[in-house]
Parts: structure tokens; C-alpha cells; sequence
């Protein structure tokens, strides 16, 4: 796999309503997105859209920093993104 089929991006709200078109768009552009949600049966339906999506199952806090070092390094070792 060369570095340009194995882009990957993090969706943090990804069965949300703009999660899902984020998702979409970028499916369609050849990503494979990790899908961060807190709800399990969303979570599912939404990898049932395509096989580049990855399912991650994660209660972020209410409040959160998305660009904070902490949480990112948290989501990739609890969804264990490589």
C-alpha cells in the first residue's frame, strides 16, 4: 500500500449530522476514517456505509480539545489507530 492509499483521518462526532457528511466526503475523496462516537448502534450503522470505515467507540468528555496532545495520543491507543 503506498502512502496515498493509506491516508487516514480521525472524525471525532462522526455519526453526528456534519460528522456524517465529513465522513462521507471524505470517503469519497479515498480516506479511511476512524469514526469517533459515543453511540454504539449509530456507530454501526455508519461503518455498515463502507469498508473504509473504522468504528471507535469513545465517551469524549463534554468538553474537550481536540488539538490537545493528550486526548488525540487517548483516542489513538483506545480505538488503536496505527
Amino acid at each position: 500500500m503506498t502512502r496515498e492509499e493509506n491516508k487516514q483521518a480521525v472524525v471525532v462526532g462522526a455519526t453526528g449530522a456534519m460528522g456524517q457528511v465529513i465522513v462521507q466526503r471524505l470517503i469519497n475523496e479515498g480516506w479511511i476514517v476512524i469514526a469517533v462516537a459515543r453511540h454504539r448502534e449509530a456507530l454501526a450503522a455508519l461503518e455498515a456505509q463502507s469498508e473504509k470505515i473504522r468504528p471507535c467507540r469513545h465517551k469524549a468528555p463534554a468538553r474537550f480539545d481536540i488539538v490537545a496532545h493528550s486526548f488525540v495520543l487517548h483516542v489513538i491507543q483506545t480505538c488503536r489507530i496505527r
